[in-house]
């Protein structure tokens, strides 16, 4: 017979360990542990702890046993007894007695008995406590993470058990993560296998038990709270992306994202919003931008699902970016955030609609929506760069994406409006964002070129005057406006932007209009007046308000409405011009033009031009403004200059016609340099390009593909190389002549040779005298 089975026969025979652990237990389980024997196994734990391991295996042992038997009041004990040993004892062994706590934690998870399952999560939880001094490498936490997220998901019939069962996994898988992120070198539940199990068993608690209605930010602390599941999965889910590393952000939110696609609820987003202020409030701030990153995948790769779902997903996005700007944590992410906006505006109008459904233009507008919010809460140099980041992205040739211009314009106006405008010349910061909107006011399409004229008016109003000029009124006196007088960098931007754009604005009455138009561009031209006009700027307005006037009498087929409205806008334009300017004569000026109209002819007033069938044939002289009596006005007030710009023929207006975009990038993209005259140097000559360099000039280059290139130049080099096999020696001069002359002009070839050619050589001697040391050169060769 083995020696150990004498132990079974005999007490005394035992380990002393086994002694003191069967010692602990009473003879009836309902009076508890029997504390004085509790204290001397405690007491000889930790002053023998190579013993520590032996005890846990025993332990272990009798839990198995009474698990099989069913005898759940000892179970418990032992439990107790186990907690107890694991709270007194610190020391390296420790480790050792953890292997056989933990596997009798799985044991209990394993079994039937909810109460069981509820003693291994509250045993679990006070392991997870403990800071352990050795890192074990060893150790996983996978099967506890499986099998807390079962548990966080019971369906038991009794709702008090299925609500103890709840509260048990929720607070289990809160002390695996509290061991998991305490110990940098255990075992990581920040993978993907780790998270798709968590992740759903947390957002589960959480809509399941609340209602949807009630969202308040809960006291994590007081006592009511810690039975509530939804309340622990809440703190769990805060502390889950409170302790996120740097990198993890996808493997949290893809399971969380793909459980409310699962489960519908998006719609409504009640329960997504709060998710997703809570994430926001929780993560670290440097972090947010990665949060509002994957949503705004999530909303990309959600472009085939229902409008209605993608609307909620931009609205969670909002909120989202909302809470992250205004933590100031935009940084540099501002332009990822706007580039994820503007695909989805490109999706969009690529979309083939025969009608646009109206959940979709919702979906758009919500988009714009997200957009305006988020550049509100930018810094303005960030509202600058975005406002350039979007026009830019405007195209301007194709003719299928005259939508897309129309929603980028769109998108632009509504960014506009929260920029507040301090120096005229940061509107612009390149020429092509110039050029951007020249062309959409410029366009053939009304929606588009009262969409750029919205965006100039948000952009040129820097004194709060937009709402007074809005509408074509005679403004004679009114102390409501606010004048300022322009400084030398408002100046500079006039003379760099603001001839093209009285230019374009002209340009603009000679399209397609309507009474819309017409007032969009008095508005952008008085708010031009009101915040640059000056000595240096006067003469452009007014020559811009006569060409209106001439170009409303000119025109024979236009409407008679539209003609009386462009009359209209020339005297109350004028009358902007004079109040701004602070010239008495012109003012006085201004209203006797306006009496003689409302005496003659008052249908050139806008009162009566918004109501007129028809316009006289014949419109008196005097009912007309005078380029001669404004420039007579510049002269008794001492501007001389602008006198005699005035006194001079108007200069002619241009009208981009059909190509606006080559006229724009001459007119505002182009560098006038000054180059020396001949005159002054004989020797130079200037020349001016063979081709018309623009903007669409550098487009073709740029698009043109390098095999082509190669295969042009390949073919020029193989015409020359035929050319000298084949062609003569006349040929070939007469080629080089012509090739002179394009890069000089007016001077010949051989100039400098044939004025000082040479005299044939003659020598003075005979051949006979010369020599054999003497050679004959041939005659052609010598000349």
């Amino acid at each position: 017979m083995p020696f150990h089975y004498c132990y079974r026969c005999c007490a005394a025979f035992r380990p002393r360990y086994k002694r003191l652990v069967d010692n602990i237990y009473p003879v009836n389980p309902e009076d508890g542990l029997i504390r004085a024997n509790l204290d001397k196994l405690i007491f000889y734990s930790c002053s023998s702890p190579e013993k520590l391991d032996r005890i846990g295996e025993y332990l272990a042992q009798r839990v198995n046993r009474d698990i099989y038997r069913r005898k759940y009041a000892f179970i418990t004990l032992s439990m107790e007894a186990m907690d107890q040993l694991l709270a007194s004892c610190h020391n390296r062994a420790l480790n050792l007695y953890l292997e056989s706590f933990l596997l009798t934690i799985e044991d209990l998870l394993q079994s039937d008995n909810p109460d069981l399952k509820i003693l291994a999560s509250q045993s679990f939880n006070r392991f997870a406590n403990i800071e352990e001094d050795v890192p074990q490498y060893h150790r996983r936490y996978k099967f506890f993470v499986e099998s807390f997220s079962q548990i966080c998901h019971s369906s038991h019939n009794n709702p008090d058990v299925r609500t103890r069962l709840r509260l048990a996994g929720l607070k289990g898988i809160q002390g695996v993560i509290r061991k998991t992120c305490s110990e940098e070198l255990a075992d990581s539940i920040w993978i993907e296998d780790r998270m798709n199990l968590i992740m759903p068993s947390l957002l589960f608690n959480m809509q399941d038990v609340r209602p949807l209605g009630d969202r308040r930010t809960p006291d994590f602390d007081s006592e009511s709270q810690q039975n509530d599941p939804s309340t622990i999965a809440e703190s769990c889910l805060c502390e889950i992306f409170k302790r996120t590393p740097f990198n993890c952000e996808e493997i949290l939110l893809k399971p969380l994202l793909a459980h409310l696609d699962n489960h519908s609820l998006w719609t409504p987003s009640d329960f997504a919003m709060y998710i997703f202020e809570r994430i926001m409030c929780t993560v670290p701030v440097h972090l947010t931008y990665r949060v509002i990153a994957i949503l705004m995948g999530h909303l990309e790769a959600s472009r085939k699902k229902p409008a209605q779902i993608r609307i909620e997903i931009n609205n969670v996005l909002t909120r989202a970016i909302s809470i992250a700007t205004g933590d100031g944590a935009g940084g540099p992410s501002v332009l990822m955030i706007v580039d994820g906006l503007l695909k989805q505006l490109q999706n969009f109008t690529s979309a083939k609609f025969k009608s646009v459904p109206e959940e979709d233009i919702a979906f758009k507008d919500g988009i714009i929506t997200t957009l305006a919010s988020f550049s509100k809460a930018c810094p303005d140099f960030q509202k600058t760069d975005i406002l350039t980041f979007i026009v830019e992205r405007i195209p301007v040739e194709k003719e299928n994406d005259k939508g897309l211009q129309r929603v980028l314009l769109e998108a632009v106006a509504k960014v506009a409006e929260h920029y507040k405008t301090v120096q005229l010349h940061s509107i612009f910061k390149n020429d092509l964002v110039a050029e951007k909107l020249t062309y959409g006011l410029l366009s053939p399409d009304i929606a588009t070129r009262l969409l750029a004229h919205q965006v100039l008016h948000s952009l040129l109003d820097r004194h709060g005057n937009v709402d007074r000029v809005k509408k074509v009124s005679l403004i004679l006196e009114d102390p409501s406006l606010n004048f300022a007088s322009p400084g030398r960098s408002d100046i500079m931007f006039f003379r760099k932007y603001g001839k093209e754009l009285l230019e374009t604005c002209y340009s603009s009455m000679t399209l397609e209009l309507n009474m819309k138009c017409i007032e969009f561009v008095y508005t952008t031209f008085a708010l031009m007046i009101l915040e640059i006009s000056c000595e240096e700027t006067a003469v452009d307005f007014v020559h811009c308000i006569i060409s209106f006037q001439d170009l409303a009498i000119s025109t024979t087929d236009m409407d008679a409405k539209m003609q009386s409205m462009i009359h209209s806008i020339t005297i109350c334009l004028l009358s902007l011009l004079s109040l701004s300017l602070k010239i008495e004569k012109l003012k006085t000026y201004t209203r006797e033009v306006a009496a003689i109209r409302n005496r003659l002819c008052p249908e050139l007033l806008p009162l009566a031009a918004s109501t007129l069938k028809s316009v006289p044939e014949n419109i008196p002289t005097e009912c007309l403004l005078s380029r001669q009596e404004i420039a007579g006005i510049f002269k008794l007030i001492g501007w001389e200059s602008a006198h005699m710009q005035l006194a001079d023929a108007a200069p002619p207006v241009r009208n981009f016609g059909k190509d606006p975009i080559g006229a724009a990038a001459a007119d505002l993209g182009g560098v006038i340099l000054d180059i020396e005259s001949p005159s002054a140097s004989p020797q130079t000559v200037k020349r001016s390009p063979s081709t018309d360099i623009s903007f669409k000039t550098f487009k073709n280059i740029l698009s043109e593909s390098i095999e082509s290139r190669r295969d042009a130049k390949r073919e020029r080099w193989n015409e020359m190389a035929a050319f000298y096999r084949t062609a003569t020696f006349a040929e070939m001069m007469e080629r080089q002549e012509s090739v002179r002359q394009k890069r000089t002009p007016g001077v010949p070839i051989f100039e400098f040779e044939q004025k000082h050619r040479l005299e044939p050589f003659e020598p003075s001697l005979s051949p006979e005298q010369l020599g054999s040391y003497a050679i004959k050169f041939p005659e052609l060769l010598m000349s």
